[in-house]
């Protein structure tokens, strides 16, 4: 009984080091910078658009860059509907290897506790690619749709001026999920995990400044294939308002 113990023992060993020999995880580091507005037309219309720089292998080349807008409407006071499109290159040894179109649809709740704010966002994306050749948009082309939750935290830890309040400190945490879907989909069902932490310097309740790091571990297209980043980012947040407090919302 013993010696059947240790052999089966013995043979689930082996598969779980067999199996884990076959994953390929591929390691890199990543510089963001990206920018972020908020344009406030009404009482509950926003339009939102931000765009990113992003380098690869210690700011030595091109990996991605990015433009995505959308109008946001304020369902209530904490919930906010968003619809709005992306628009992303791809690079390869620094030449445009791909271009993507990114329709996408998301919810956002947003709970506050003191010094606390959580917010929750659900995104659900559809992916267009087309490849790039020697400069020239190939007829090859690739569609999946990916679902996105993210949880993320806001916390003030330090008030840096007695007499502006809203200058101030803000420690920030956040998770995210995705998930792909579609025809085109055999080994990647499980896209990315990303974890974030950093740091917000509000100037004011218009302007912020980001300073944070990402861990993204991801699978692949290929079977058994994973990739590992670690991503340092600066980000700038403006607020500006067309909407004047008192004057009636369309």
């Amino acid at each position: 009984m013993v010696v059947k113990n240790i052999s089966a023992l013995t043979l689930l060993l082996t598969t779980a080091f067999f199996c884990n020999a076959q994953k390929k995880v591929t390691y890199d580091n990543q510089q963001w910078l990206q920018y972020f507005n908020q344009l406030k037309l009404s009482e509950k219309l926003t339009l939102y658009t931000d765009m990113s720089l992003r380098r690869i292998n210690n700011f030595n080349d091109w990996s991605q860059i990015t433009f995505r807008t959308g109008l946001g409407y304020s369902l209530t006071q904490n919930l906010q509907g968003i619809t709005g499109i992306a628009c992303f290159t791809f690079y390869t040894q620094n030449k445009l290897s791909r271009i993507e179109f990114r329709p996408y649809q998301e919810i956002n709740t947003t709970q506050t506790f003191g010094k606390v704010s959580i917010q929750h966002r659900f995104r659900v994306e559809a992916r267009y690619f087309r490849n790039v050749s020697d400069g020239e948009i190939t007829n090859t082309s690739n569609f999946n749709l990916r679902f996105r939750y993210r949880l993320y935290s806001s916390t003030a830890i330090l008030k840096l001026s007695e007499t502006k309040q809203d200058r101030k400190l803000l420690l920030n945490i956040g998770d995210e999920i995705f998930i792909n879907a579609g025809n085109e989909i055999k080994y990647n069902m499980f896209d990315n995990n990303r974890f974030s932490v950093g740091v917000t310097y509000q100037n004011n309740n218009n302007l912020s400044f980001y300073l944070g790091y990402i861990n993204q571990f991801g699978q692949r297209s290929s079977p058994a294939t994973y990739e590992n980043s670690d991503i340092l980012i600066l980000g700038i947040t403006q607020k500006i308002s067309l909407y004047k407090t008192g004057t009636k919302s369309p």
